[in-house]
């Protein structure tokens, strides 16, 4: 913004701070620095759009998870194994480090803690433990638990300690933007300083002599034992979390959140640019070859790569971030940290299936070639590839047209394809055109090779399929008037053929002769695919209503499957692909929208291959059976296990899935921050979505928890005082969690038509909830923290909008469509009413002090009471306020004023006893700090600012090309979080700022 913009907003801010500014708190001073947001929340973008590996194309192994480990209440911080690798070490949000066995079996619980427990890890010789926490302290403890040594000093949170190859000393990291060394002992023997922000990560290098730390300030640097500053890491553009030496300490790799890694030499030079996460990298480090990095991200993945940075590995399966990961010591497994509260274990030498990226459009289809050596896919970026899994080459025929199928002859030398067009092509596999099968009168469908390779048949639009030599003659017109033929296949002897039209399956043999016909009789059936078991003894067809049928050969049905009709935001119903017989003729594979899935010839389920990020529309079986190719609009294919070894062992629960959902979901609704509170010690904050989601937060920007279960809008969030119990509203029920995110309490309406629950409100101390509802029952609730209905508060004629314990949690107030509000104890007697509304009453609440109460009508009026129901004020607010409105009306932190903050963008001001201080619609949102001393500004065009009014100082906050919407302070006025809109996007972007940390500007300084 240039200087000439930014004087005329400051003079119009002291302007209009020159009436209200000696009411406000005098000698306010801090201290002031370069402007600089402390965090942000990252952006989650759909991940198939994302292009950044479709350029050369890649074999990407997704690895099997082992085993599972549980038992933390919260977010698991992180995990690493002992250098045996028969234990692991894990720290989590509920305060405690565990130590588990390989198999699972928790056998320490490490209490001790205070607070959050950031990160764990054994000593060189796997006899301590040493863990950094949010209370300040990084401890040692020996393998059983016991507490040796406590590590203060720290000044803030402590994100990681570690110990040196040795086991002598520890390197800890911490917020007050310093490290230190200690010995063993606890002696701190060094600090290291010269960071301008937190510091999230400190390791030794693998001789002991240099130590690598990560920051905040998007840094990395590397240092001496004596803190001596050797060489600094710039390159990343948000905050670096992470930071790693390689086993022979020649590279360091780094993770951020600009949603990279980055490999380094130690000059500082980058070596490799690890992009494809879509979110931010939590951690990052080396195998212990050197040869290849792990990364965590909280994209819910974690990621595998080598040196170069190519990704060559997933790890998926986690329902919330992936905070960690780490291998093992031998190499062979990865261990995994979430803040879905689980450990997970992956072993690197199992692999679930091989995606193949690099189409820039949807894949259209996917096809083995007869040695199952090769694939070759069709997309809507106009090329056909050819995939070598064997060397990983891929080789790409650039069309002239969207290719829709393409099929290897039996020799392999040759490829059939189809289009849009009336006619397909026969290719040789260095893409050169041998002949055009014409004739067909409308467009073919597919192609297919005879068995012995000397014909081809094509199925059309036209109503026929045909059947061609390889030079193009054709041969035979199958003709059976039933509609436009969808699918022709011969049959594994070559001796006949079937076609699929209308809702029916027709049977030839290769002179053009109808043998038979299988018919689905019903208007809702119509036949997609059609295909011969190998013996020929059994034939499946696949109908677009979501069912499969298997036949005899007599033309009996023998097993009709139907598929479950699920629903996603990339499809709005579960369509049928195709059905086909492994070759052994014990299963049968089936294609929905949302993946594959095998079953045996009875119709019982085996197993389902889900997890592509949109519609899965083909697939194909290897000449083996023993894998399954899908290809989908995500513009990837997977190469799936299908085994009898592998169907054995596997189970849906072990197949990363993200299109399974049952309900649809809109992710503008899932991005749309709705609610956010700051807990009472400022050291977290909690957001909730329009989507239902709710998000734990430090005040680094480091998601800690994702608390799972409202399917419904966030509309409110509470503290308890202590700051140990959040409650969380929706209008399907109010739920009670701890600040590490276990479930303590839901709280729903009795009857059906209790679901609406419009207001709830958590007491101070924690122990009480009162609840509201759009119901009949006209009343409001008061439960106890577990969730058991202690009484109803009984009295309104209406529907009950809002419910709020005053600020020592005595009195409770209700306000309802009966054009009252109402005082309760917490006994549930009624105390007083509060007439004079003459409209519907839509709020109540209490001042800061508790000593009066302002209700808002739908007729836009505000009145002031006290709490024996005397009226002190009214006044109109000038505009109406509906159940759906925006529009809020409270007093101030400090009781002197009452704000409304109107639906459309800005604020009008009274004064506590009713008397108008500004209607300036200009001036935007206006949103007061708990301590009164500062003010933020958000305008309706999206810019927003802070102003310390008794010093008629202005900061600019530069969000571009965000537009602000609200700005949130935290209870000791210290940070604040501004909640922006990206333009032309469905995206929030939450950013955490340091009030003493902004660029102030003065009326004289512009």
């Amino acid at each position: 913004m240039g200087d000439r913009a930014s004087r005329i907003i400051l003079i119009a801010l002291s302007a209009f701070l020159v009436t209200i500014a000696p009411t406000f708190p005098q000698n306010f001073s801090g201290i002031f620095f370069a402007p600089q947001v402390l965090a942000q929340t990252p952006n989650q973008p759909n991940p198939h759009k994302n292009p950044a590996l479709a350029v050369t194309g890649s074999f990407i192994d997704y690895f099997a998870e082992e085993r599972q480990l549980k038992g933390h209440e919260g977010s698991v911080n992180s995990a690493s194994f002992s250098p045996d690798d028969k234990l692991i070490v894990t720290a989590g949000a509920d305060n405690t480090a565990r130590v588990w066995d390989f198999s699972g079996k928790q056998l320490v619980e490490l209490i001790g803690h205070q607070s959050n427990v950031y990160s764990a890890n054994f000593s060189p010789d796997g006899k301590l433990i040493v863990t950094a926490s949010f209370d300040g302290t990084a401890r040692i403890w020996d393998i059983s638990g016991k507490q040796l040594v406590e590590l203060k000093g720290h000044q803030g949170n402590v994100y990681s300690a570690n110990f040196s190859s040795d086991g002598k000393w520890i390197i800890t990291a911490s917020a007050d933007k310093t490290a230190r060394i200690w010995d063993i002992s606890g002696q701190q023997i060094a600090q290291i300083t010269g960071h301008e922000n937190i510091v999230t990560s400190a390791n030794f290098s693998s001789d002991g002599k240099r130590i690598i730390t990560a920051s905040a300030d998007k840094t990395a640097c590397m240092w001496d034992l004596s803190g001596k500053l050797l060489v600094q890491l710039k390159g990343h553009t948000d905050t670096v979390w992470s930071a790693n030496f390689s086993p022979d300490g020649q590279r360091i790799v780094t993770a951020s959140d600009d949603k990279t890694a980055r490999v380094w030499d130690l000059s500082g030079k980058v070596l490799a640019e690890l992009k494809g996460h879509g979110d931010s990298v939590y951690s990052a480090s080396f195998s212990p070859d050197g040869k290849l990095i792990v990364t965590a991200s909280i994209d819910r993945t974690a990621r595998v790569w080598d040196a170069t940075g190519k990704v060559i590995g997933k790890l998926e399966g986690h329902q919330g971030s992936v905070n960690n990961a780490k291998f093992s010591f031998d190499g062979t497994q990865i261990v995994t940290a979430s803040s879905d509260g689980s450990i997970l274990i992956w072993n690197t030498s199992k692999k679930i299936f091989i995606e193949l990226l690099g189409h820039l459009g949807e894949v259209f289809s996917a096809s083995f070639s007869p040695d199952g050596k090769q694939i070759i896919t069709t997309s809507k970026d106009g090329t056909v590839r050819i995939w070598n899994t064997l060397n990983k080459q891929i080789t790409e025929i650039k069309a002239q047209v969207a290719v829709q199928s393409a099929n290897f002859s039996p020799n392999g030398k040759l490829i059939v394809t189809t289009s849009s067009e009336k006619f397909a092509q026969v290719w040789d596999t260095s893409g050169k055109i041998l002949t055009e099968l014409k004739g067909h009168e409308s467009r073919v469908n597919s192609a297919t090779f005879s068995p012995d390779g000397k014909f081809i048949v094509t199925a059309s639009d036209d109503t026929t399929a045909r059947i061609w030599d390889i030079s193009g003659k054709l041969l035979t017109e199958l003709k059976a008037d039933h509609g436009r033929v969808v699918s022709a296949n011969f049959s594994y002897d070559g001796k006949q053929i079937i076609t699929g039209s209308g809702n029916t399956a027709f049977i030839w043999n290769t002179s053009g002769k109808l043998i038979s016909k299988l018919e689905l009789k019903g208007p809702q059936y119509s036949v997609i695919s059609a295909n011969f078991s190998r013996d020929r003894q059994l034939i499946v067809t696949a109908s677009h209503d979501g069912s499969a049928w298997i036949w005899d050969s007599s033309g009996k049905v023998i097993t009709k499957i139907e598929f479950p009709n699920n629903i996603t935001e990339n499809y709005s119903e579960n369509r049928v692909y195709g059905a086909d017989f492994t070759p052994d003729g014990k299963y049968l594979v089936t294609v929905t929208s949302d993946g594959g899935r095998v079953w045996d010839i009875s119709g019982k389920l085996i197993a389902e291959f889900k997890g592509h990020q949109d519609e899965v529309i083909n697939f194909s079986l290897s000449p083996d059976g023993k894998q399954m190719l899908t290809a989908s609009d995500d513009r990837t294919v997977r190469v799936w296990d299908i085994s009898n070894k592998s169907l054995a062992q596997i189970n849906s629960s072990q197949i990363p899935s993200t299109n399974n959902q049952t309900k649809l979901q809109y992710k503008d609704e899932d991005k749309s921050i709705t609610s956010l509170a700051f807990s009472p010690d400022n050291q977290f904050f909690v957001t909730g979505s329009k989507s239902g989601n709710v998000k734990i937060w430090d005040t680094s920007g480091k998601l800690l928890n994702e608390l799972r279960g409202h399917e419904y809008q966030i509309n409110g969030i509470n503290f308890s005082s202590d700051g140990k119990s959040i409650l969380t509203v929706s209008l399907d029920f109010a739920r009670v969690w701890s600040n590490s995110g276990k479930l303590l309490a839901e709280i729903k309406g009795k009857q059906k038509h209790d679901a609406a629950l419009t207001s709830a409100s958590l007491s101070p101390d924690g122990k009480l909830i009162v609840t509201g509802y759009s119901s009949f029952q006209q009343n409001a609730y008061l439960w106890d923290s577990s969730g058991k209905q202690q009484m109803e508060l009984q009295g309104h004629q209406n529907f009950v909008n809002s419910v709020n314990f005053s600020p020592d949690g005595k009195l409770i107030v209700t306000a309802s469509d009966d054009e009252t509000a109402c005082i309760w104890d917490t006994t549930g007697k009624l105390l007083n009413e509060l007439k004079g509304n003459s409209s519907k009453v839509k709020s109540a609440s209490f001042s800061p002090d508790g000593k009066k109460i302002i209700t808002t009508s739908s007729d836009g009026t505000a009145i002031i009471w006290d709490t024996f129901g005397k009226l002190l004020a009214k006044f109109n607010i000038g505009f109406p306020i509906s159940s759906y409105s925006s529009t809020r009306v409270n007093f101030s932190p400090d009781g002197r004023f009452i704000i409304a903050q109107i639906e459309g963008g800005f604020t009008r001001l009274w004064g506590a006893d009713g008397t108008v201080i500004s209607t300036d619609e200009s001036l935007g949102n206006i949103t007061f700090s708990p301590d009164g001393k500062l003010i933020a500004i958000v305008r309706r065009g999206g810019s927003a600012s802070v102003g310390i009014p008794e010093e008629k100082k202005l900061a600019i906050l530069q969000i571009e090309p965000y537009l602000v919407q609200r700005v949130i302070f935290s209870h000791n006025s210290k940070f604040f979080v501004t909640i922006s809109e990206i333009p032309f996007s469905s995206v929030d972007k939450i950013q955490v700022w340091d009030v003493g940390k902004l660029d102030w500007m003065t009326e004289t300084s512009k």
